[in-house]
C-alpha cells in the first residue's frame, strides 16, 4: 500500500525521488523543487520530472524507497534533481519574462 501524504499537511524534501499526484494527469515520478513565491495561489509548490513541471496542481505525494543495494541511486537522484531544478528555474524565468512583456509589465 502506498502512503500518500497531502501537500497541505507536509512539505516533501528536495532531492528525493517521489511519486506525485495531480488529478488532471494522474501519478508521476519526479522531484519536489520548493515553492514559487510569485505563483498566485497558496498551493505554490513546484514538482517536476523529465517532461516538465507543475506549480500548484499536486495534491499528494509519497517517497520511493529503493531496494537493498540501491543506495547509489539516492546520490544520483540528488544530483539529477539539482540540475533539473536549475533548468526548470531557467524555463520558468523565461516564461515569466515573456508573459510580462506580453502584458506590458516590463
Amino acid at each position: 500500500m502506498i502512503n500518500w501524504i497531502k501537500i497541505e499537511n507536509e512539505v516533501p524534501e528536495e532531492g528525493k525521488r517521489l511519486l506525485y499526484f495531480f488529478e488532471g494527469t494522474g501519478v508521476w515520478t519526479g522531484f519536489y523543487y520548493g515553492r514559487d513565491e510569485g505563483y498566485p495561489s497558496s498551493n505554490n509548490h513546484v514538482f517536476g520530472c523529465e517532461v516538465g513541471f507543475l506549480t500548484g496542481d499536486v495534491t499528494h505525494y509519497c517517497y520511493i524507497d529503493y531496494p537493498e543495494g540501491g543506495e547509489w541511486r539516492v546520490e544520483a537522484d540528488e544530483e539529477f534533481s539539482k540540475e533539473a531544478k536549475k533548468e526548470m528555474l531557467k524555463v520558468q524565468k523565461e516564461f515569466n519574462d515573456n508573459l510580462k512583456g506580453m502584458l506590458g509589465d516590463e
